[in-house]
């Protein structure tokens, strides 16, 4: 007994000593996420080809709509209205487009094998600004400036870039146009309807056309604040072109994909990254509503994407398919109330239903008549290369 209570104080002594060891505490999420990011930076900036460009713009995408995601739970619990979580997402949207703009021209400044099919090109030649580029070792070495002007920041063809774009989509939208025409002609000497039925009061007299058309356009703008104006045709616009045109595009096309793919393909990622309106949604209005606008918000942001992506790759302006952006934004879906005599919006203008009919297919014609000639690359002084290195293609 006296040996087995010394052996037990002995154990007891010698758990006092040394104390049990703490398992090893678990890697955050957050740090594994940024690792994840990390190496596929990395790996894009060393070889810009295969599968690379399309993780990077993965990447891209969960970024962008991520980081509205991280605002403070009281911010994201707001309406989406309210001015703070306008703020909000203004700060959010900032950090993912830097992220996305120093991600790109990292990897697409950093020197490439030529062994990388559209990567950064051969050794000897002059950069897209026209200034000499040396390099050694079969490298093409590219400077920031460059770069930037590889991802649509050229003054070249700056002009044209305005003009031209904004013409062509003028076009689609000729026949919401028009009817913003005939309606202004209509409100001279009548109250100025607005699209959910109620009438702004005319002052005495007849007025104007030109005040007339000052007033069916704030009608258009509706009565939002002006951050929610700045959102929806600033900070928006300008936000998803740099990410998803002026980062990602070029990245798909320098590695390796051919102008057609980028084109069709490369939209997804726009289109996709709208797909987390869903979860907003389906609290409100039930799963199986939430299903059908997400799906239809889906289907118009990809065909937009198509267009935006084609008008980007054309010109090599980022500025071109924004200002396209901001418009269409500005005009919306097409309202065609004016077919019924019952819409309290449109319905001034019935008598005129089939010229607006006409305005509306003659639009579609022209436009799609004016889709190559109106983005000819030779109008904003574009290499045949860009955004590639010269003489490296697709």
């Amino acid at each position: 007994p006296a040996a087995t209570a010394t052996a037990d104080g002995g154990a007891a002594a010698a758990s006092k000593a040394k104390p049990a060891s703490k398992p090893a505490p678990k890697p955050a999420p957050g740090g594994l996420v940024v690792s994840i990011i990390f190496n596929m930076v990395l790996m894009a900036s060393m070889q810009l080809y295969g599968p690379t460009p399309a993780l990077l713009c993965t990447v891209f995408g969960a970024v962008y709509v991520g980081s509205l995601y991280l605002l403070p739970a009281e911010t994201r619990a707001l309406p989406r209205d309210h001015p703070t979580h306008i703020r909000g997402r203004f700060a959010s949207v900032l950090f993912a487009s830097l992220f996305c703009v120093g991600c790109t021209l990292y990897v697409m400044a950093t020197p490439h094998s030529e062994t990388a099919p559209y990567g950064m090109g051969p050794t000897t030649t002059t950069t897209t600004t026209g200034a000499s580029a040396g390099a050694t070792g079969g490298v093409y070495d590219y400077g920031y400036w460059d770069v930037a002007a590889r991802l649509g920041v050229r003054s070249a063809g700056l002009a044209s870039a305005v003009v031209w774009p904004l013409l062509l989509v003028s076009l689609l939208f000729l026949g919401p146009i028009v009817t913003l025409l005939l309606l202004a002609r209509h409100c001279r000497t009548s109250t100025v309807p607005r699209w959910d039925g109620w009438a702004r009061p005319l002052p005495q007299g007849r007025r104007s056309y030109g005040s007339s058309m000052v007033a069916v356009l704030k009608d258009k703008l509706g009565d939002d604040s002006a951050l929610v104006r700045m959102r929806n045709l600033v900070v928006g616009p300008l936000s998803e072109e740099v990410v998803f045109r002026a980062c990602m595009l070029p990245l798909l096309t320098c590695g390796g994909w051919s102008r057609g793919s980028v084109i069709g393909i490369g939209p997804l990622f726009f289109g996709i990254a709208h797909a987390h309106h869903f979860v907003t949604k389906y609290a409100l209005v039930g799963v199986e509503r939430a299903l059908l606008e997400t799906t239809v918000q889906l289907a118009y942001t990809y065909i937009f994407g198509l267009l935006s992506a084609y008008i980007f790759l054309r010109t090599g302006h980022l500025v071109a398919p924004t200002i396209a952006h901001t418009f269409c934004n500005f005009m919306g879906l097409p309202n065609l109330g004016f077919l019924s005599e019952a819409n309290d919006g449109l319905s001034c203008l019935h008598k005129s239903r089939y010229l607006l009919l006409t305005t509306y297919i003659v639009g579609i014609v022209l436009f799609f008549s004016g889709m190559a000639p109106l983005t000819n690359p030779d109008w904003y002084s574009l290499p045949p290369s860009w955004p590639c290195a010269p003489g490296s293609e697709p």
